[in-house]
Protein backbone atom coordinates (compact mmCIF):
# COMPACT_ATOMS: atom_id res chain seq x y z
CA UNK A 1 0.00 0.00 0.00
CA UNK A 2 1.33 3.41 -0.96
CA UNK A 3 0.18 6.82 0.19
CA UNK A 4 1.28 10.00 -1.63
CA UNK A 5 1.05 13.36 0.14
CA UNK A 6 1.67 16.82 -1.31
CA UNK A 7 1.28 20.13 0.50
CA UNK A 8 0.46 22.75 -2.09
CA UNK A 9 2.78 25.68 -2.67
CA UNK A 10 3.11 28.47 -5.21
CA UNK A 11 4.61 26.52 -8.10
CA UNK A 12 3.66 26.46 -11.76
CA UNK A 13 1.76 23.21 -12.10
CA UNK A 14 0.70 23.72 -15.72
CA UNK A 15 3.42 21.31 -16.94
CA UNK A 16 1.45 18.49 -15.32
CA UNK A 17 -1.21 18.74 -17.99
CA UNK A 18 0.44 16.03 -20.09
CA UNK A 19 -0.60 13.52 -17.41
CA UNK A 20 -4.28 14.51 -17.60
CA UNK A 21 -7.04 13.41 -19.94
CA UNK A 22 -8.80 15.83 -22.29
CA UNK A 23 -11.86 15.96 -19.99
CA UNK A 24 -9.67 16.69 -16.96
CA UNK A 25 -7.89 19.50 -18.79
CA UNK A 26 -11.27 21.00 -19.70
CA UNK A 27 -12.41 20.80 -16.10
CA UNK A 28 -9.18 22.41 -14.85
CA UNK A 29 -9.69 25.31 -17.26
CA UNK A 30 -13.06 26.09 -15.64
CA UNK A 31 -11.64 26.83 -12.19
CA UNK A 32 -11.93 30.53 -11.40
CA UNK A 33 -9.34 30.34 -8.64
CA UNK A 34 -5.76 29.61 -9.74
CA UNK A 35 -5.00 27.81 -6.49
CA UNK A 36 -7.93 25.44 -7.02
CA UNK A 37 -6.71 24.73 -10.55
CA UNK A 38 -3.21 23.96 -9.23
CA UNK A 39 -4.63 21.64 -6.57
CA UNK A 40 -6.67 19.82 -9.20
CA UNK A 41 -3.61 19.42 -11.47
CA UNK A 42 -1.60 17.91 -8.63
CA UNK A 43 -4.30 15.56 -7.36
CA UNK A 44 -5.09 14.12 -10.79
CA UNK A 45 -1.46 13.99 -11.96
CA UNK A 46 -0.25 12.25 -8.80
CA UNK A 47 -3.14 9.79 -9.00
CA UNK A 48 -2.41 8.93 -12.62
CA UNK A 49 1.36 8.76 -12.16
CA UNK A 50 1.14 6.49 -9.10
CA UNK A 51 -1.23 4.16 -10.94
CA UNK A 52 1.16 4.21 -13.89
CA UNK A 53 4.07 3.14 -11.67
CA UNK A 54 2.12 0.24 -10.16
CA UNK A 55 0.37 -1.06 -13.30
CA UNK A 56 2.76 -0.09 -16.11
CA UNK A 57 -0.12 1.55 -18.01
CA UNK A 58 0.74 5.07 -19.32
CA UNK A 59 -0.75 7.73 -17.05
CA UNK A 60 -2.75 9.41 -19.81
CA UNK A 61 -4.39 6.10 -20.86
CA UNK A 62 -6.41 5.48 -17.70
CA UNK A 63 -10.18 5.69 -18.10
CA UNK A 64 -11.99 6.16 -14.81
CA UNK A 65 -15.53 4.87 -14.33
CA UNK A 66 -17.82 5.28 -11.35
CA UNK A 67 -18.93 2.25 -9.37
CA UNK A 68 -22.29 1.61 -7.70
CA UNK A 69 -21.83 4.34 -5.10
CA UNK A 70 -19.90 6.79 -7.29
CA UNK A 71 -16.40 5.61 -6.36
CA UNK A 72 -13.95 5.94 -9.31
CA UNK A 73 -12.66 2.64 -10.67
CA UNK A 74 -10.28 1.41 -13.36
CA UNK A 75 -10.17 -1.86 -15.28
CA UNK A 76 -6.89 -2.86 -13.63
CA UNK A 77 -7.66 -4.46 -10.25
CA UNK A 78 -6.21 -1.62 -8.21
CA UNK A 79 -8.00 0.25 -5.43
CA UNK A 80 -7.35 3.95 -4.98
CA UNK A 81 -8.64 7.05 -3.21
CA UNK A 82 -7.81 10.72 -3.58
CA UNK A 83 -8.75 13.69 -1.47
CA UNK A 84 -7.90 17.37 -1.24
CA UNK A 85 -8.12 19.51 1.87
CA UNK A 86 -7.10 23.14 2.32
CA UNK A 87 -3.48 23.28 1.14
CA UNK A 88 -2.83 19.55 0.74
CA UNK A 89 -3.75 16.43 -1.18
CA UNK A 90 -3.48 12.71 -0.47
CA UNK A 91 -3.61 9.73 -2.84
CA UNK A 92 -3.86 6.13 -1.61
CA UNK A 93 -3.13 3.10 -3.82
CA UNK A 94 -3.54 -0.56 -2.84
CA UNK A 95 -4.24 -4.00 -4.27
CA UNK A 96 -6.86 -4.35 -1.51
CA UNK A 97 -9.68 -2.09 -0.33
CA UNK A 98 -8.43 1.26 0.97
CA UNK A 99 -9.89 4.52 2.24
CA UNK A 100 -7.88 7.72 2.75
CA UNK A 101 -8.80 11.19 3.90
CA UNK A 102 -6.92 14.36 4.75
CA UNK A 103 -8.49 17.15 6.78
CA UNK A 104 -7.32 20.66 7.64
CA UNK A 105 -7.17 21.26 11.38
CA UNK A 106 -9.26 24.42 11.43
CA UNK A 107 -9.33 25.80 15.00
CA UNK A 108 -12.37 27.93 14.17
CA UNK A 109 -14.70 24.94 13.73
CA UNK A 110 -17.38 24.79 16.41
CA UNK A 111 -18.38 21.41 17.85
CA UNK A 112 -21.99 22.48 18.31
CA UNK A 113 -22.35 23.17 14.58
CA UNK A 114 -21.50 19.56 13.68
CA UNK A 115 -22.77 17.55 16.62
CA UNK A 116 -26.09 16.41 15.12
CA UNK A 117 -24.91 15.74 11.56
CA UNK A 118 -21.41 14.37 12.17
CA UNK A 119 -21.20 12.77 15.62
CA UNK A 120 -22.67 9.79 17.41
CA UNK A 121 -24.09 10.37 20.88
CA UNK A 122 -20.91 8.84 22.36
CA UNK A 123 -18.67 11.18 20.36
CA UNK A 124 -20.85 14.17 21.21
CA UNK A 125 -20.43 13.37 24.90
CA UNK A 126 -16.67 12.74 24.80
CA UNK A 127 -15.16 15.09 22.21
CA UNK A 128 -14.36 18.56 23.50
CA UNK A 129 -12.25 20.42 20.92
CA UNK A 130 -12.10 21.11 17.14
CA UNK A 131 -9.03 18.90 16.60
CA UNK A 132 -10.82 15.87 18.00
CA UNK A 133 -13.89 16.57 15.86
CA UNK A 134 -11.84 16.88 12.66
CA UNK A 135 -9.84 13.74 13.45
CA UNK A 136 -13.02 11.72 13.97
CA UNK A 137 -14.50 13.14 10.77
CA UNK A 138 -11.39 12.01 8.86
CA UNK A 139 -11.76 8.53 10.36
CA UNK A 140 -15.39 8.38 9.23
CA UNK A 141 -14.52 9.52 5.71
CA UNK A 142 -11.72 6.98 5.34
CA UNK A 143 -13.94 4.15 6.59
CA UNK A 144 -16.81 5.05 4.26
CA UNK A 145 -14.37 5.17 1.34
CA UNK A 146 -12.93 1.83 2.43
CA UNK A 147 -16.34 0.14 2.21
CA UNK A 148 -17.07 2.03 -1.02
CA UNK A 149 -20.25 3.80 0.06
CA UNK A 150 -19.05 7.37 0.55
CA UNK A 151 -21.67 9.49 2.29
CA UNK A 152 -24.53 7.13 1.42
CA UNK A 153 -24.31 6.34 5.14
CA UNK A 154 -24.80 9.22 7.54
CA UNK A 155 -21.57 10.11 9.42
CA UNK A 156 -23.57 10.28 12.65
CA UNK A 157 -24.38 6.57 12.28
CA UNK A 158 -20.76 5.51 12.75
CA UNK A 159 -18.32 6.54 15.42
CA UNK A 160 -14.87 5.90 16.83
CA UNK A 161 -13.05 5.87 20.13
CA UNK A 162 -9.31 6.55 19.90
CA UNK A 163 -8.15 4.61 22.93
CA UNK A 164 -4.38 4.89 22.51
CA UNK A 165 -1.58 4.73 19.92
CA UNK A 166 -2.50 1.19 18.89
CA UNK A 167 -6.25 0.93 19.53
CA UNK A 168 -9.17 2.58 17.74
CA UNK A 169 -12.63 1.20 18.43
CA UNK A 170 -15.36 1.29 15.78
CA UNK A 171 -18.83 2.11 17.13
CA UNK A 172 -22.05 1.55 15.18
CA UNK A 173 -25.50 0.06 15.63
CA UNK A 174 -25.25 -1.27 12.05
CA UNK A 175 -24.09 -4.85 12.56
CA UNK A 176 -23.26 -5.25 8.87
CA UNK A 177 -20.84 -2.31 9.08
CA UNK A 178 -19.22 -3.64 12.24
CA UNK A 179 -18.32 -6.83 10.35
CA UNK A 180 -15.83 -4.93 8.18
CA UNK A 181 -12.40 -5.99 9.41
CA UNK A 182 -9.95 -3.16 8.91
CA UNK A 183 -7.08 -1.26 10.45
CA UNK A 184 -6.55 2.46 10.88
CA UNK A 185 -3.55 4.75 10.78
CA UNK A 186 -3.84 8.37 11.92
CA UNK A 187 -1.04 10.84 11.19
CA UNK A 188 -0.78 14.54 11.95
CA UNK A 189 1.25 16.74 9.59
CA UNK A 190 2.88 19.94 10.83
CA UNK A 191 -0.01 20.57 13.20
CA UNK A 192 -2.09 21.62 10.17
CA UNK A 193 -3.60 18.43 8.75
CA UNK A 194 -4.63 14.97 9.86
CA UNK A 195 -4.49 11.97 7.52
CA UNK A 196 -6.68 8.93 8.16
CA UNK A 197 -6.00 5.64 6.36
CA UNK A 198 -8.38 2.68 6.56
CA UNK A 199 -7.08 -0.59 5.14
CA UNK A 200 -7.29 -4.39 5.20
CA UNK A 201 -6.03 -6.27 8.24
CA UNK A 202 -3.64 -8.34 6.12
CA UNK A 203 -1.66 -5.29 4.95
CA UNK A 204 2.05 -5.75 5.69
CA UNK A 205 3.50 -2.55 4.20
CA UNK A 206 2.44 1.04 4.76
CA UNK A 207 4.59 3.52 2.81
CA UNK A 208 3.96 7.26 2.92
CA UNK A 209 5.65 9.31 0.21
CA UNK A 210 5.93 13.09 0.63
CA UNK A 211 6.27 14.85 -2.70
CA UNK A 212 7.51 18.33 -1.84
CA UNK A 213 9.19 18.15 1.55
CA UNK A 214 9.57 15.98 4.62
CA UNK A 215 7.02 17.52 6.98
CA UNK A 216 6.79 17.37 10.72
CA UNK A 217 5.02 14.08 11.42
CA UNK A 218 3.21 12.84 14.51
CA UNK A 219 1.78 9.32 14.57
CA UNK A 220 -1.50 9.56 16.45
CA UNK A 221 -2.52 5.92 16.24
CA UNK A 222 -1.78 2.82 14.16
CA UNK A 223 -3.85 -0.31 14.80
CA UNK A 224 -1.93 -2.56 12.39
CA UNK A 225 1.30 -4.51 12.68
CA UNK A 226 2.60 -2.72 9.56
CA UNK A 227 4.98 0.00 10.68
CA UNK A 228 4.55 3.22 8.63
CA UNK A 229 7.63 4.10 6.56
CA UNK A 230 8.17 7.70 5.48
CA UNK A 231 9.91 8.73 2.26
CA UNK A 232 10.64 12.02 0.52
CA UNK A 233 10.64 12.35 -3.27
CA UNK A 234 10.40 15.73 -5.07
CA UNK A 235 7.11 16.07 -6.94
CA UNK A 236 8.54 16.82 -10.37
CA UNK A 237 11.08 14.01 -10.09
CA UNK A 238 8.22 11.70 -9.19
CA UNK A 239 6.06 12.84 -12.10
CA UNK A 240 8.69 12.84 -14.80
Amino acid sequence: MRIYVHTLENHDYSTMQNKLSFDEKERAAKFLNQGDAHAYFVKEAVKRRSLEIITGVPAENFIFKKGEFGKPQIAEKINFNTYRAKGAIVVGISSEAIGVDIAYLDPAIQLKDYAEVALTSFEHATLDNPKQLITHWALKESFLKFIGKGLHIEPSEIGFEIVDESTIKFISEHQDLAKNQCNYCLIELEGKWVISICFKENCTKLDLNFLNKQPGIQLISNTSEAEPRFFYQPLFQFLF
